[in-house]
């Protein structure tokens, strides 16, 4: 091998070494720039901008952002039922629903509107699911928003609120009083009586007005009246 063969074999291993330093350094950099910062574009504020975007994606985008952000995205929550009441398929309104979901707790100003989700006619039953989802993510303060529920006068929602309410009451005792309620509405009055059936001793609170629910003019409520008394005990 001659002279300038060597010398050009030298330089292409050092050049070839340069460009994997440089490329395991610029890729450091990212990692470490990346780690620091949160993207643009990626705040609370701007995700909340981003849900009035003309762009249909970029909505759609921010608000798959937003559930990235769960609790931290509580700010979004009214934007986000605005959203919920534009929306024109079930798709999106299971992507806003999906969201209240992730943001929990401080959600629960949603509560009604995740309860006519749950409730509507026609829709899909995954919409339904993440609905009901959404509002057991949400615990104990749903509950108001519930009752207010029993009292509505679509009989759609009447239902659909003790639905909801037997499912989130055996770990919220607080549901036995709005349930207790429901024992009053011929409409309601068993469903409500069977959820307190399943909440058991925890129901206790009930037992005055599933005792008067024994002497009711409908032998069904009667009869589910007397069983709930019975899984409540002495």
């Amino acid at each position: 091998m001659n002279w300038a063969c060597l010398v050009f074999e030298a330089w292409s291993v050092a050049a070839t070494r340069w460009r994997v330093c440089g490329l395991c350094a610029l890729t450091l950099l990212v990692v470490i720039g990346g780690s620091a910062r949160p993207a643009a574009g990626q705040s609370v504020p701007d995700l909340i901008d981003q849900l009035s975007d003309p762009q249909p994606q970029t909505r759609l985008e921010a608000i798959r952002g937003l559930g990235r952000l769960k609790q931290a995205a509580a700010p979004a929550v009214s934007k986000l039922l605005v959203a919920l009441g534009m929306a024109t398929d079930d798709d999106q309104r299971q992507l806003i629903v999906e969201t209240l979901a992730a943001i929990g707790p401080p959600a629960a100003g949603a509560a009604g509107a995740l309860l006519q989700t749950y409730a509507r006619r026609g829709a899909k039953p995954r919409l339904a699911s993440a609905a009901l989802a959404a509002i057991e993510a949400i615990g104990a303060q749903a509950l108001p928003r519930l009752a207010l529920g029993l009292r509505h006068k679509d009989p759609a929602i009447r239902l659909a609120a003790v639905e909801v309410l037997r499912r989130i009451g055996p770990r919220h005792p607080g549901a036995v009083r709005p349930l207790s309620q429901a024992l009053g509405d011929s409409l309601t009055a068993i469903a409500a009586a069977e959820a307190l059936a399943q909440m058991g001793p925890s129901a206790a609170g009930a037992a005055d007005a599933l005792t008067g629910a024994l002497i009711a003019e409908s032998e069904a409520l009667q009869i589910a009246a007397a069983r709930a008394l019975g899984q409540i005990g002495p």
